[in-house]
């Protein structure tokens, strides 16, 4: 992209700036505060290379004088190159006062800003004209790098003050103390929240169980309690279509036989509760997106898309089956990828992340389930802060009955887990509740 035009820029800006610095020392860690120690976000070469080495001298407390400054560039071999004692001099004629350096920072910060989305949108030009991949690579590539000048629009690495560390967690801990509900986000179990002390924001929460053992029927109450008790959702399901995921959550919700719903044979009594449930979902925020297998760089565009609105947690139906970014990779490192990709979204945008997975051909029915009974266990487990498995002792009079108890094994928490929470099973509403209830 040739505009013909000099990039986004302020001489002016830059050459306050360095005033502001040689006229007063104080200032540098004002400036270094939005500009960093590096003179990446100047525009003129000479401009970086003299801040740079201001930043250099007040770091060692080298004091900073046109004397000092002089002799320093000298020594470093950089005097000619940023045009010699004079211009230095020069610079002091176009200082601004201490109180506006953090305005002139601002002003050099965003048109720095301005460059790299110029630089950014050139790239992704070129790749439209020459690159062969396919399109929604080429978007979700794009959408990670805008992103990514988002979230380095300032200089912070993410290092927090040892000072602002300190108090800010000594604050979190009172403020925990203080509460007397569940700390992270709550599931609608009251006892699986008494074991893990909920979901916490940052966390990869997966469920396990066999096929058609209620996987995705735990997803969706958890999904429906937090939108209802904590606000916006996101389901990415690339098992089943949005119709049916409705179905369920019809279901679920209204207690009726899903199968009745899918046949259109429900009766008078179903259509009530249905009405019942409509109410209730519609009030909802519930985001569903069912167009098929995702990437995690996909997911992750999806969640910054949705992000702004609000949420609070984001289920994907299910991990095993999600499209690797590297198909020539073995399945095992596949799934070591797709798991690990999936922790680092919950941690990036701090919203939790509920996936699932099955258990693999070892696990013989009825036996209490371990980690090693998930497929592709190793990764899945690692990557998990909290895994929940779903044990079924007799599945035969489970299904005989249409009803029964089941067990959900903690296997992995934050806080070392706990004893197996027994549940409530209802195969004809696929829905689960405490014993309690």
């Amino acid at each position: 992209m040739n505009l013909d035009r000099i990039p986004p820029q302020s001489l002016e800006a830059e050459q306050a700036i360095l005033g502001c610095a040689l006229y007063s020392s104080n200032t540098i860690p004002v400036i270094a505060e939005v500009l960093g120690q590096s003179g990446r976000a100047f525009y003129r070469e000479s401009h970086k290379i003299i801040w740079e080495t201001l930043y250099k001298m007040w770091s060692e407390d080298t004091p900073i004088d046109i004397v000092s400054v002089n002799d320093y560039m000298k020594n470093s071999s950089v005097l000619e190159e940023v045009g010699g004692i004079g211009y230095i001099a020069q610079l002091l004629n176009h200082a601004g006062t201490s109180s506006s350096a953090s305005h002139y920072a601002d002003i050099i910060q965003d048109r720095f800003q301005r460059r790299r989305m110029l630089d950014v949108i050139s790239g992704l030009e070129l790749a439209i004209h020459t690159d062969d991949s396919p399109v929604g690579e080429l978007l979700a590539n794009a959408d990670a790098q805008l992103a990514k000048l988002g979230q380095d629009a300032g200089v912070s690495l993410g290092v927090l003050d040892p000072k602002q560390f300190v108090v800010s967690t000594y604050e979190h801990i009172l403020e925990r103390a203080q509460s007397v509900q569940v700390q992270g986000i709550s599931t609608g179990f009251s006892d699986l929240d008494y074991v893990t002390g909920g979901i916490e924001p940052d966390a990869l929460f997966t469920i396990v169980g066999d096929t058609g053992g209620g996987k995705t029927s735990m997803k969706m109450q958890i999904a429906s309690h937090i939108a209802e008790h904590h606000g916006p959702i996101l389901i990415v399901s690339m098992e089943m279509s949005a119709r049916n995921l409705g179905y369920r959550f019809f279901g679920n919700i209204g207690r009726v036989d899903t199968r009745r719903i899918r046949s259109g044979t429900c009766d008078s009594n179903d259509i009530e509760r249905i009405d019942a449930a409509y109410k209730k979902l519609y009030e909802l925020p519930i985001y569903v997106i069912a167009d098929g297998r995702k990437s995690v760089s996909e997911i992750e565009s999806l969640v910054r898309q949705y992000k702004p609105k609000g949420l609070k947690a984001i289920f994907v139906d299910y991990v095993t089956i999600m499209n690797p970014d590297n198909p020539r990779e073995t399945r095992v490192s596949q799934v070591a990828q797709l798991s690990s990709g999936l922790k680092n979204i919950a941690l990036r945008n701090e919203i939790p992340v509920i996936t699932s997975c099955q258990y693999n051909r070892n696990k013989l029915k009825g036996q209490r389930p371990e980690l090693d009974n998930i497929r592709e266990a190793a990764s899945i487990a690692h990557n998990s802060d909290i895994v929940a498995m779903i044990w079924v002792e007799n599945p035969e009079q489970l299904k005989r009955d249409g009803e029964g108890m089941v067990k959900l094994c903690i296997e992995k928490a934050r806080n070392g887990g706990g004893p197996d929470i027994p549940l409530h099973f209802n195969l004809t509403h696929t829905r689960f509740s405490d014993v309690t209830e």
